[in-house]
């Protein structure tokens, strides 16, 4: 819409704005388009209003139902006040209506809404030959706006299902603090498969894990939850990382849809301070000693959904009393497409003094990496022994 209007405004109409249809069938104002930017802003302050005055029965109804465009010379007050809501009608027709055109945007048979462009004042006025183009205009318009409703219909769910698969609470064990973070990319199109969990067994120890399903939109998220309760159920009835691997790989493979997953799988013990753990192509989580020493967590499994067989032994690392654990997704260190520079970033967060008394070191490695935004996914996982 915008890349449109650029084109169109000021050289084809002086402004416009555009109203989209609502889950009721109802237009609501959604965009407006001026070259006077405290123009364009007072306008936008009726976003998300019902453009159609009370019980009218107008233009732009009429334009739904008859598919039509209106074309108008000239408007006249009288016929605004019966078509244009009131808190709109003031701020528009303050700026200028002068002249007119009314085009719907349709998408097939479907009016997602319609595309209003202006003559603000005497000096212009549009013209029969002018209403095929913005016609033109809005059929190559509407399509992608139905595109881009459906994309962000389908993230929202993703998101909802995605937060709904997430932990609700971190564990609360004497010596250790968790906290965790997840983020959805800013710049892709849809939600990823990133996830991370940590909860309490039976016998007093925490099983953690973080991961990555590869794919986005909604079923990523459905796959995510699916292998997030496949690696819960196994640990509480084995906490073997490497058997938690295994069912989370098959769980991987009964999918049929030929995905593969990266993850890591930790279990802690409180009592002695250590940390077993077995990784599937996940990026190494990094330890911050007391000292500020740096030590990764490499594990040396295949994906979910490659393996062979079972791979290698769980290893085991000591957690001493003021020491960091970080576990992340590769969101945190590939936003910048530079992955080398994502890592020096991650271990210069790790190395600032600070993280260590912060009270979300998740939230701070954020920050920190993140100094322009994630464009992907990132889930974050800290474990602090205290």
């Amino acid at each position: 819409m915008d890349a449109a209007m650029h084109v169109v405004i000021p050289s084809r109409a002086d402004w416009a704005i555009v109203n989209l249809m609502d889950e009721r069938n109802m237009l609501r104002l959604a965009a407006a388009y001026h070259p006077d930017d405290a123009k364009r802003r007072r306008v936008l302050a009726h976003a998300g209003e019902y453009y159609d005055s009370a019980g009218g029965d107008g233009v732009s109804p009429a334009i739904v139902r008859t598919r039509a465009p209106v074309f108008r010379e000239r408007v006249a007050y009288a016929e605004a006040v019966r078509n244009v809501s009131g808190p709109i009608l003031e701020t528009t027709w303050s700026i200028g209506m002068r002249s007119a055109v009314v085009v719907p945007l349709l998408a097939g048979s479907v009016v997602r809404g319609t595309l209003h462009l202006y003559m603000q004042n005497d000096e212009r006025a549009f013209t029969h030959h002018d209403v095929d183009f913005f016609v033109e205009v809005a059929r190559r318009l509407a399509p992608a706006i139905a595109s881009a409703e459906l994309f962000e219909r389908e993230r929202r769910v993703a998101q909802s299902f995605q937060a709904a698969a997430l932990p609700a609470s971190l564990p609360d064990v004497p010596g250790f603090v968790f906290r965790a973070i997840y983020e959805a990319g800013k710049a892709e199109a849809l939600v990823g498969g990133d996830w991370y969990d940590a909860f309490e067994l039976a016998d007093g120890r925490i099983a953690v894990s973080i991961g990555d399903v590869a794919g986005s939109g909604l079923s990523a998220a459905v796959a995510m939850a699916r292998i997030r309760q496949a690696i819960r159920s196994a640990a509480r009835v084995r906490a073997d990382p490497g058997v938690i691997l295994d069912v989370a790989d098959r769980a991987v493979l009964e999918d049929k849809e030929g995905r593969f997953v990266t993850a890591f799988v930790g279990v802690l013990d409180p009592a002695t301070s250590t940390i077993e753990y077995q990784s599937a192509g996940h990026p190494p989580p990094v330890l911050r000693l007391p000292d500020g020493t740096l030590t990764e967590l490499h594990g040396e499994g295949t994906m979910l959904g490659l393996r062979t067989g079972r791979e290698g032994r769980g290893r085991i690392q000591n957690l001493p009393r003021g020491s960091l654990l970080a576990l992340y997704t590769d969101g945190l260190t590939e936003s910048t497409r530079d992955v080398l520079e994502g890592e020096q970033r991650l271990r210069a967060a790790l190395r600032d003094g600070a993280i260590q008394d912060a009270e979300n070191p998740a939230q701070m490695l954020h920050d920190l990496v993140l100094t322009e935004g994630s464009r992907d996914d990132v889930a974050i996982l800290t474990i602090k022994a205290v």
